[in-house]
């Protein structure tokens, strides 16, 4: 009997280089998330640090405190640059994660329907295993009388 052959086996594994594809796409996008966010929180910081150094600070010229306050507006308006940023690449992320649950779901059919042929190939294979050795039993048998 020759041995098993799966015929799908090509689209099987360019599902599986998609699927690997996928999930390293999705790993960029957690990156570049996770980037978004350190940079948020830095900005925070820096905005935090500033504000109590100016709490400190007694500024001997109005245009000194007009500097800072114009200073720290523009903080806060690269914080809310940010947050968008941060928002804009979870929605991407999201989508990613979608991606690759499709195409994980796609690879699995695949796999499935070869896991049924295997088994269904085991399984004829058992049978003309089982019936070669009757055969030759019965040859046996009937060479000894």
């Amino acid at each position: 009997m020759k041995q098993f052959e799966f015929r799908l086996n090509r689209i099987l594994n360019y599902r599986m280089r998609v699927e690997q594809n996928k999930k390293m796409e999705l790993g960029k996008a957690k990156f570049a998330l996770h980037n978004a966010e350190r940079k948020v929180t830095n900005l925070k910081d820096l905005q935090l640090n500033n504000i109590d150094e100016m709490r400190a600070t007694r500024f001997d010229t109005p245009y000194l405190r007009i500097l800072f306050d114009d200073y720290l507006f523009g903080i806060r308006n690269q914080i809310t640059i940010a947050k968008n940023d941060i928002c804009e690449k979870t929605t991407v992320v999201d989508k990613k994660v979608d991606e690759l649950v499709e195409s994980n779901k796609s690879r699995k059919v695949i796999e499935r329907l070869k896991e049924k042929r295997v088994e269904q190939y085991n399984r004829v294979r058992a049978r003309f295993e089982q019936n070669f050795f009757d055969e030759s039993a019965r040859h046996k048998f009937l060479n000894k009388e």
